[in-house]
């Protein structure tokens, strides 16, 4: 029996930087649909939602890359998994102002999501409140992944442990390294 997939659906996240639990998030997604919308989340500078259950995620230092960066090292990373450019496409996502999210991101494009902590929660109310459909996505981690937080990540980096590579797609480590100096 042949798996119909839906023509488009789409992932959401800081990415900073994109590691490879958000590799796997992006597969999992992937093998839903066969075009994703990566939308890249803290876009704008006002605080926006989940200053109480996130408080780390609106601080400058979690914040390191600029959107830019952000998407040559999100298509770096899926390029070099062997996605071709043509199944995904970057864009804003600013849910930090819900408001405004549907001027960017048509209400129509189903929002595939993991449930990781409580901000991940406040996201899921807040599209489904919006009129998103929303796809909680479980277990999408592979065994043999090297996952680490992107706070760790970002800490290996600035102290120049180099064991961060091996906690990102192979693909952006060169970017992440030219990069360097924003974290």
């Amino acid at each position: 029996m042949t798996c119909i997939k839906a023509k488009l659906g789409s992932i959401h996240g800081r990415f900073q930087p994109f590691h490879n639990g958000h590799l796997a998030y992006a597969m999992a997604a992937l093998n839903k649909v066969e075009t994703i919308y990566v939308g890249l989340t803290r876009v704008l500078s006002e605080p926006g939602i989940g200053a109480d259950v996130a408080p780390h995620r609106l601080e400058s230092s979690s914040n390191p890359l600029s959107y830019f960066q952000r998407v040559e090292i999100v298509r770096a990373a899926l390029m070099s998994e062997g996605i071709p450019h043509d199944r995904f496409q970057i864009r804003p996502f600013p849910i930090e102002d819900p408001s405004c999210l549907n001027e960017f991101w048509p209400l129509d494009l189903p929002c595939y999501t993991t449930v990781v902590d409580d901000w991940n929660r406040l996201k899921i109310r807040e599209l489904q409140r919006i009129g998103y459909v929303v796809e909680i996505l479980d277990n999408i981690i592979p065994d043999n992944a090297l996952v680490e937080t992107g706070a760790s990540i970002r800490q290996k980096i600035r102290n120049s442990d180099a064991s961060w590579q091996k906690f990102v797609p192979a693909g952006t480590i060169d970017l992440i390294e030219r990069f360097r100096s924003c974290f």
